[in-house]
């Protein structure tokens, strides 16, 4: 049975461009804005997190 590493690395160097999202898409898209970066990120330096981007 596949997974989504198995799909990233079968079509992760696809584009947006070349190809549309579909339901794997938005469903890694919604995992990733999940995930703790408040934990993965040290922001006690003063940067904002859109300079880090």
């Amino acid at each position: 049975m596949a997974n989504i590493i198995d799909y990233l690395v079968q079509y992760g160097q696809v584009s947006f461009e070349e190809a549309s999202y579909n339901q794997v898409d938005i469903l890694i898209l919604n995992e990733l804005a999940y995930l703790p970066l408040a934990e993965t990120i040290d922001l006690s330096g003063g940067q904002l997190l859109v300079d880090l981007a």
